[in-house]
């Protein structure tokens, strides 16, 4: 009984440290931007996400913990957190922003009618498709295309419904 209950233990408590660092550095980053000594950039809130699932692999893999930046702007493959009509929590790059059409045709990706070289994408999509996104509104895909649930299945995103952007890559 003893030898079953100690990896239980270890890992309640590796998950109990996971969560209050978590905690801490939110606390400390809430308190760092209402402290008027620090520079500007310092100001920008930032939060912590979990990544939960293995639709942006080989970007982020499942159980990793990735910063994001709230109120931030938003570009293209841009990598942003936000909520699904059901308040999920999902994570996605964006491709086509607003006012923008995105076409999809033999497995290449083209923006108002010029291809764009995609370099994170891993997969097939399997369909042909076209959608012009709305005014406020993002579309955002999965870099592991196969199995991502995105803007393909749930249309584009609204701005009211990002979180932020993550950072790292080339989102810093």
């Amino acid at each position: 009984m003893k030898k079953v209950l100690i990896p239980i233990i270890i890992t309640a408590i590796v998950v109990c440290f996971t969560i209050v660092t978590i905690l801490l550095i939110n606390s400390n980053n809430s308190n760092n931007s209402n402290n008027s000594n620090n520079n500007s950039e310092t100001n920008k809130k930032t939060k912590l996400v979990y990544v939960n699932g293995y639709s942006m692999e080989p970007s982020l893999k499942d159980g990793e913990i990735v910063r994001y930046k709230i109120d931030s702007d938003i570009n293209r493959f841009d990598i942003i957190v936000f909520k699904d009509q059901n308040n999920n929590v999902l994570i996605k790059r964006v491709y086509a922003l607003p006012h923008e059409t995105i076409k999809v045709n033999n497995e290449k990706i083209y923006i108002n009618g010029e291809e764009i070289k995609d370099i994170y994408g891993k997969g097939k999509f399997g369909i042909d498709f076209e959608y012009t996104v709305e005014a406020d509104s993002y579309y955002v895909m999965g870099d592991n295309r196969e199995i991502s649930l995105d803007s393909r299945y749930f249309g584009a995103v609204k701005k009211e419904k990002i979180n932020g952007v993550v950072l790292g890559d080339s989102n810093e």
